[in-house]
């Protein structure tokens, strides 16, 4: 079975790590893989641990465009399925695959647009497609923007336990970013975005430096979001928070004291899955999407999420009273233990991808780990 991951210019975090998951645990004389990316540059060359990456440059950032490319690309290789990274992955991938060649797009946003929605539409009534839902709410939103119940099927991430025993063995993070054994970092959840209530952690480390108290906040990424943000304590002399754009995102929640995720609405929950593998204790507002793994007190703490500046305040009074929340961190790893392991989800997505050789239905023996749990 050969495998082609195809990838695309907005290959994050969560996309390196399943994607460099799914090369090490697989037999590679079982499953050869091969990795392709329309991005010159995304993801960097050195992040598969030496698994090369074929570039098929998509010159006008319509997938489609890469098409030819990828064409000859499946028939030098032979391959057997493809799995999209990305939706500008997926649209190169159906305007090049062979009708027999299954395809499996990855899905960890759970927002859907009205455009996004008609693509995966598009995608997903096509013969042999599938899409791979990280979360239950992922997989609702697409089933409710139109997309085939039946081919939307829900593979919960894995999260490296041993990573993530290496990292907190040591404090090269903490080193890297200037921040004292004695000091609280508190990590903003990824992406830093307009959407979300990120400026009020900013306004959190002016009110901070004030009371004079020893919580760093720090803000991963980059983009615009993080640049407004930046020239936002250069001009006012705000205190100026952490930013650690140069780290890997496991590496920081790995190393943080908190993970505080301001959403404004749904978004992507993988920080929260790493988090409560970490034992890092979860604060965040209540949207859909968060709830799914969080419940208030129980296994972190929830915030109801409003517009107004007023939510600063609610973040300062939550975390300067939380406590050390070991109860909520205990039931969260254990939970993570359950549910995020990287095993179960190499298994569901070879699972996955044998279902479609088989023209079997695609959620054929792949059960919710969190429910069986």
């Amino acid at each position: 079975m050969r495998i082609l991951h195809l990838l695309d210019g907005a290959c994050g975090w969560e996309e390196r790590l399943a994607v460099g998951q799914i090369l090490d645990r697989l037999d590679r004389n079982e499953h050869p893989q091969i990795v392709a990316s329309l991005d010159i540059g995304v993801p960097r060359n050195d992040v598969f641990n030496g698994t090369p990456i074929i570039r098929c440059p998509d010159r006008f950032g319509l997938g489609i465009v890469s098409a030819p490319r990828v064409r000859r690309l499946l028939a030098k290789h032979a391959i057997d399925v493809i799995v999209a990274w990305g939706n500008r992955a997926a649209s190169a991938a159906i305007a090049s695959r062979p009708d027999q060649v299954p395809l499996i797009v990855q899905r960890f946003a759970p927002r859907v647009s009205d455009r996004e929605a008609r693509f995966l539409r598009t995608v997903a009534c096509a013969r042999r497609t599938a899409i791979a839902c990280t979360t239950g709410t992922v997989q609702r939103r697409l089933i409710e923007a139109g997309a085939p119940t039946e081919r939307c099927v829900l593979i919960r991430p894995g999260v490296d336990f041993g990573l993530i025993n290496r990292v907190k063995r040591d404090d090269d993070v903490r080193s890297s970013l200037g921040i004292a054994a004695e000091e609280r970092l508190i990590l903003m959840s990824p992406p830093t975005s307009r959407e979300g209530y990120h400026d009020r952690l900013v306004w959190c480390q002016y009110f901070f430096g004030i009371l004079d108290i020893s919580d760093r906040i720090v803000v991963p990424g980059g983009g615009s979001e993080v640049d407004r943000l930046r020239r936002l304590v250069h001009s006012s002399g705000l205190v100026m928070p952490v930013f650690g754009g140069n780290l890997e995102m496991e590496e920081l929640i790995t190393s943080a004291d908190v993970l505080v995720v301001p959403a404004g609405g749904d978004v992507s929950t993988t920080c929260i899955a790493w988090a409560m593998a970490a034992y890092v204790p979860v604060v965040a507002t209540a949207v859909y999407s968060v709830a799914e793994l969080i419940a208030h007190k129980s296994n972190g703490l929830l915030i109801k999420p409003e517009k107004g500046p007023g939510m600063a305040l609610q973040f300062i009074s939550h975390l300067q009273r939380m406590g050390d929340l070991r109860k909520e961190k205990e039931t969260a790893r254990g939970q993570a233990y359950e549910v995020f392991g990287i095993r179960r989800f190499v298994d569901q997505e070879v699972r996955l991808i044998e279902n479609l050789l088989a023209d079997q239905s695609p959620a054929a023996g792949i059960g919710d780990s969190a429910v069986t749990a």
